[in-house]
């Protein structure tokens, strides 16, 4: 059909009529109808996001109408990036609508696709019925102009089952229009002419915009079957309503007529419309066609065979001309289009190459992390397995050194004791014998007692039964009822015992601070040479909650193999006293868990052959 050479303008029309119908979001008062006004609007920076990406969009459409296609699409895009950061995504679909309207009107036809594909993917998620029909029209027109008519069938079927569910009769007029130009393209007969003639009866009813189209159609189909009197019944309806309305006069109108005219051998009326055909700015190759073939057939009426020779010969170059254009069109058309489809075929090749990259990516990552976690659980067994394995060790050496400590340090003085004992009940012995037998015997059962002391404190607290109960006491008190109780064994190596402690509050368990402080003067009295001194003292430490309390000798020292093991039973080496005093270790290790357990430390400082100083802390009374 010729009319459709024409349908790039009247699609343009439609697009813009279409798009200039979206619903807006917001109410804009009357203040605000002008490009100027709503620009203001714009940048007062009074609105909300959802507003302002409508107002954004909104200009865009007024820009796209007044053939400005930067500022188009730049405020189509604001509003797109708008929409996508705060997450709008009826708005964000919204102006991928939009964008692909402008992309269109300027015949970027794969672009405008995909940002309408984009619209209706958005669409269909949020189940916006109405911007979806909106989103398929728009592809309707789409398609209408590539001439793509198997694409433009399909939309404008989708277009119409949505009207006809919504009852919109204008629209559904519209989508009927568009399904005639899909069905019915270059048909002429009697199927396309009743298809468009019942078509312009139901615009006619209900006023619709493309009226004057449907007509001009069904007279041109008129015109092609060669029935000029009907013909001129739809083409004069046209001309009055395009005349009397302030509509864009459409140069076929007139092309037409004049050919209609010219069929009925109306010359003068004919060479009228001819003139106001040719009188037209916008007169495109179609209706100069028509206007040469009429032109040419008037000639011949009028027996003038060299104009009419002339303008047929104008309009067979001029029907070559357009043919080999819309040929060449058309090879660029579908070449442009074909490169696209492959560029996106080809991006989504990549898109998919890419997931499958993350895929494996992510499979790797729970494959490595999954190796990561066996192996970390490998570690962890292996380290708990190794450290039960060095506990038992430890466990199995404090064992030997028990069993060593009862069968040598306990037992060695109870068999002296005995023979003291029976030599004793013989009555061979003097007095002076007597006395120092008594004084080993004492010495020896007072170094037993207190060994049995610690064996059963330290077995208690192996076994967790020993809890500390914390109490408040003075240090000095103490300390001198343990100096007291010290005296027997002290004046036997004639050693003094000064208590410099002042008189501090502390709060531990005062049975475990006993044990700490009796075994540290017991080890300084062992170790000191006769006629030594061991000196008590106290003072706060630096952070004034704890109190640190030394036991000082000026005795044999340690060398510095027995204190890198000391308060290691296990390893722990028993050294001699000055007057060959036992020693087994335990009471230091018992010393270094109770200052533990009252939540203080415990040091020393040594130098061999000049005495030892052992300190341990002790939380402070808070309330002193």
């Amino acid at each position: 059909m010729i009319f459709r050479k024409r349908t790039p303008l009247i699609l343009c029309l439609c697009l813009c009529t279409l798009l200039s119908a979206q619903t807006s979001r917001i109410d804009r008062p009357d203040r605000f109808n002008s490009l100027d006004s709503l620009e203001q609007v714009l940048v007062s920076g009074k609105l909300s996001s959802l507003e302002r990406a409508d107002l954004l969009l909104e200009l865009s459409r007024i820009y796209r109408m007044s053939d400005d296609s930067a500022k188009s699409r730049s405020y189509a895009v604001e509003a797109l990036k708008l929409a996508i950061k705060n997450g709008l995504k009826n708005m964000e679909a919204a102006a991928y609508t939009t964008l692909g309207g402008h992309y269109l009107v300027n015949d970027k036809h794969y672009i405008a696709y995909v940002n309408f594909k984009k619209a209706e993917k958005l669409f269909l998620q949020t189940n916006d019925k109405k911007w979806l029909s909106v989103v398929y029209q728009s592809l309707m027109v789409l398609f209408k102009t590539i001439e793509d008519h198997e694409n433009t069938e399909y939309y404008a079927e989708k277009v119409l089952e949505m009207a006809i569910e919504r009852g919109d009769m204008k629209t559904e007029v519209l989508a009927l229009f568009f399904l005639g130009w899909a069905r019915y393209d270059n048909n002429t007969g009697l199927e396309a002419l009743n298809y468009y003639r019942d078509l312009y009866h139901k615009s006619v009813q209900i006023n619709h915009n493309y009226t004057a189209y449907i007509a001009l159609h069904s007279g041109m189909i008129y015109v092609q079957q060669n029935r000029p009197r009907e013909a001129l019944q739809y083409l004069h309806w046209v001309r009055e309503y395009c005349e009397t309305s302030q509509v864009v006069i459409l140069p076929e109108m007139y092309a037409f007529l004049a050919e209609a005219y010219t069929m009925l051998y109306k010359v003068d009326s004919a060479e009228f419309y001819i003139q106001k055909a040719l009188n037209m700015n916008n007169l495109d190759n179609v209706s100069k066609l028509t206007v040469l073939r009429s032109q040419s057939l008037i000639a011949s009426y009028k027996d003038d065979h060299q104009n009419a020779l002339e303008f047929y010969k104008k309009y067979f170059d001029l029907s070559e001309s357009i043919a080999h254009k819309g040929k060449t069109l058309e090879i660029a058309r579908m070449k442009n289009w074909f490169e696209l489809e492959q560029k996106d075929i080809e991006y989504e090749i990549l898109q998919q190459e890419k997931l499958k990259q993350k895929r494996l990516i992510l499979i790797l990552t729970v494959a490595l992390l999954l190796i990561f976690a066996l192996l970390s659980l490998l570690i962890l067994l292996y380290r708990k397995t190794t450290e039960k394995n060095n506990e038992l060790k430890k466990l199995h050496a404090v064992k030997d050194k028990l069993f060593s400590v009862i069968s040598h340090d306990l037992r060695t003085p109870l068999a002296a004791l005995t023979s003291v004992l029976r030599f004793a009940s013989k009555k061979t012995l003097d007095a002076e014998m007597r006395e120092r037998f008594f004084k080993d015997i004492s010495s020896r059962v007072d170094d037993t007692f207190s060994l049995l002391d610690n064996l059963l404190c330290w077995s208690k607290n192996q076994m967790k039964k020993i809890v500390p109960s914390p109490a408040s006491f003075n240090i000095r008190v103490e300390i001198q009822e343990i100096i007291d109780n010290s005296q027997t064994i002290a004046q036997a190596k004639q050693i003094s015992l000064t208590n410099l402690c002042e008189n501090y509050i502390v709060f531990a368990d005062r049975d475990m601070f006993a044990v700490v402080v009796r075994n540290l003067i017991t080890n300084a009295i062992k170790y000191s040479h006769e006629e030594g001194e061991v000196k008590i003292s106290a003072q706060v430490a630096n952070d004034l909650k704890m109190i640190n309390i030394s036991v000082n000798d000026n005795g044999i020292g340690m060398s510095q193999e027995v204190q890198d093991n000391l308060f290691k039973l296990s390893k722990t080496k028993s050294v001699k006293g000055t007057n060959n005093e036992s020693g087994t270790g335990l009471g230091l290790t018992l010393c270094a868990d109770f200052v533990k357990m009252n939540g203080g430390v415990i040091w020393f400082n040594s130098k061999e052959g000049e005495g030892t100083t052992f300190s341990f802390s002790v939380p402070k009374n808070i309330s002193q």
